[in-house]
């Protein structure tokens, strides 16, 4: 596991990806109003290209999904929505649930860009080892942990975002 004071908004975010499954650029597009309890819908996504910038676009498939999250997920995320919720009264505001969850500004309207997320992953990788596993493998483990647990295929590619089998 990682260690939370390595990088604790990393840690939150490695939370969410592995819990839900998600992509990098699905994660870094997620909404306070994307919350409900111990679900996510996950239904944009973060791409940033030299030409285009930062542009927040629909998932890869178009189509919106809602994933479960992990209680340890969820409470990670309740902490940062407190910290959140924190920031914004300190500037006079209340929390807008239309704010991004991991974002580069308050209000919340600049999104973490996916190139960010990897380089921050690959310095605490360094730190912790294995420096050899990339964040796309995160994904990838985890649906061979569902699969192995005995989830069906269709769940599996369904929670991933697949549009075909």
């Amino acid at each position: 596991m990682i260690p939370r004071k390595a990088d604790v908004e990393l840690w939150c975010w490695l939370q969410v990806t592995i819990a839900s499954e998600a992509r990098r650029g699905e994660v870094c597009a997620l909404r306070w109003c994307d919350l409900d309890k111990r679900f996510v819908r996950i239904e944009r996504s973060v791409s940033a290209t030299s030409s285009a910038g930062v542009v927040i676009k629909s998932t890869k498939t178009g189509k919106p999904r809602v994933v479960s999250l992990t209680t340890q997920t969820v409470n990670a995320l309740l902490q940062r929505r407190a910290k959140a919720i924190r920031s914004a009264s300190a500037a006079g505001r209340d929390l807008d649930e239309s704010e991004l969850i991991f974002a580069t500004d308050r209000p919340g309207q600049q999104p973490w860009r996916p190139d960010m997320v990897t380089g921050r992953w690959t310095r605490l990788r360094k730190e912790i080892g294995p420096s050899h596993v990339r964040l796309h493998d995160l994904r990838h483990f985890v649906a061979t942990e569902v699969l192995t647990a005995g989830i069906d295929l269709r769940t599996v590619a369904n929670r991933l975002g697949h549009a075909a089998l």
